[in-house]
């Protein structure tokens, strides 16, 4: 939107300066300027400076850099004094508006500054609204910490909860895998037996196969001419080189059979030291994992009564004083809801100034801004009954299974178990039993 410096009304002028002027009698000023002669507005992403040298020799709004504008109201106090200001204010540019039969741009911009301060007004209600309600409730305040110092400790106690069921998950699922190693290193020595027992024969016959080829004498009767010397030569070589084709065949055949069972024998002994020095491994981590278990149950339990004990005496000690606390909460968050209708009401009237059409204003709208509805539904004080100490169970040498190395406990995380995979002694809780 452009401006010209002939289209600057001198109404504008005194209208910037009177609301300047109520503001700078404040001890709370909403708008900070050095000289206090001029308003400055936050205008799409731009700061804008309207002041008694409006426009620049371009014909448009002063822009420089941005910073601060506002200087925030102490929200300890009321805000009567500040909204009246407000409305009268208002009142004057729409009598003023009214009067002249139009709204101008430069009241329009005035009127779209003045809603900001409207929702920083808003703000700063809700803003005491919650630090009233906090401020006034110092024993309902201590209710909270006791809240908040249980939430904190339960979340310690949620990790310790949880340390103790991954232990568990993990010592079940450790004993089950140290079964199923037991019962792989025995399947691995009742398949190693039939094993030995084949090469123990492959050998023997390896080794009878190995005195026939050792016996020279065998091969010197063989040697001898058949049919009464008369043997033709070449049967005779002939029959000479298939017998020894035959022993050669015999002793290596042999041979191979002892070494294939030997390896295969030997392999599977390999398997089962492997089998055996993995399950004793695996068995001295599932003890591990179980003394784990056991004391991080009994860290789990003495939480549970810490946690138990201290949120149970501090809601003790302010039952008595929170219904007094919401009794005052109650006529600060009246207060703060007739606070908050009379500035909605205020921006109602704003909000017929800056969209009004056609340069009029709508007094009809205006009116109708009295008895505008405003919800204030956001600072309406929801009361709840007064705190009392929630249940908790403790954890007891009976009746609980978090309670290390009772009944139920064990019962719990003892039993069912592969007998493959026994587990050892339970590890005492002393210092829970010392509560006891």
């Amino acid at each position: 939107m452009a401006y010209t410096p002939a289209g600057f009304p001198m109404l504008f002028v005194v209208l910037v300066l009177s609301f300047l002027t109520s503001i700078a009698d404040s001890t709370k000023p909403m708008v900070r300027d050095d000289a206090w002669k001029s308003v400055v507005i936050e205008q799409n992403g731009q700061v804008v400076e309207l002041n008694e040298a409006l426009f620049d020799k371009s014909g448009e709004p002063t822009v420089r850099d941005g910073g601060d504008s506002l200087i925030a109201l102490d929200s300890a106090g009321g805000f009567s004094d500040e909204i009246k200001k407000l409305q009268d204010d208002v009142q004057q540019i729409v009598n003023t508006s009214f009067a002249d039969g139009k709204v101008t741009d430069e009241v329009k911009m005035l009127a779209t500054f003045m809603s900001t301060l409207v929702v920083d007004l808003q703000n700063r209600i809700d803003k005491a609204s919650q630090d009233g309600v906090s401020m006034l409730g110092t024993v309902y305040g201590q209710f909270q910490v006791c809240e908040d110092t249980r939430g904190t400790a339960e979340q310690v106690q949620n990790v310790k909860a949880l340390a103790y069921t991954n232990y568990s998950t993990a010592h079940k699922s450790c004993r089950h895998m140290e079964a199923r190693k037991f019962t792989k290193h025995a399947q691995c020595v009742d398949a190693l037996a039939p094993l030995v027992a084949l090469q123990e024969d492959k050998t023997a016959a390896f080794h009878l196969a190995q005195a026939s080829a050792d016996n020279v004498g065998n091969h010197k009767q063989g040697a001898e001419l058949e049919d009464f010397g008369h043997e033709p030569t070449l049967d005779y070589i002939t029959r000479l080189a298939k017998s020894f084709e035959d022993l050669h065949a015999d002793f290596t055949d042999k041979l191979a059979a002892k070494d294939t069972a030997t390896q295969n024998a030997d392999g599977q002994a390999a398997a089962c030291d492997q089998n055996l020095t993995a399950h004793e491994t695996n068995k001295k981590d599932c003890d591990k994992t179980q003394e784990d278990m056991d004391n991080s149950a009994c860290a789990y339990a003495l939480k549970i009564n810490s946690v138990c004990d201290a949120h149970t005496a501090c809601i003790a000690a302010t039952q008595y004083q929170y219904t007094t606390a919401v009794s005052a909460a109650q006529g600060a968050s009246k207060l703060r809801q007739d606070e908050y209708e009379a500035s909605d009401r205020i921006e109602c009237m704003l909000r017929v100034l800056t969209e009004s059409t056609g340069g009029t204003v709508d007094k009809t709208q205006i009116d109708a801004c009295s008895n505008y509805p405003v919800d204030v539904d956001h600072l309406v004080l929801e009361i709840t009954e007064s705190p009392v100490a929630s249940m908790c169970v403790k954890a007891t040498p009976h009746g609980t299974t978090t309670f290390p190395c009772n009944d139920a406990y064990k019962a719990k995380e003892y039993k069912d178990y592969p007998l493959e995979a026994p587990v050892q002694e339970c590890s005492v809780c002393s210092a829970l039993a010392i509560q006891q």
